[in-house]
């Protein structure tokens, strides 16, 4: 024999977690442009310091596979 449980939930309860994610959602999209800008500017003040970072750079010029 099995048995089903049925559960409800108030209207005012859905209501209360669409009126947060209402608020959540575009705290989050101005959180992500907000991080994304901040990256893109230290990208182009590496950009114009010449390139300086941590890691090097991969030049083709210099580079010169097997039978080249």
């Amino acid at each position: 024999m099995s048995f089903t449980e049925t559960t409800t939930k108030s209207w005012f309860s859905r209501l209360k977690s669409g009126l947060a994610g209402l608020l959540i959602g575009p705290i989050l999209v101005i959180g992500m442009i907000w991080l994304l800008s901040w990256n893109e500017g230290r990208s182009v003040q590496t950009y114009r310091a010449g390139g300086r970072c941590r890691y090097r750079r991969f030049d083709r010029k210099r580079h010169r596979g097997p039978g080249q």
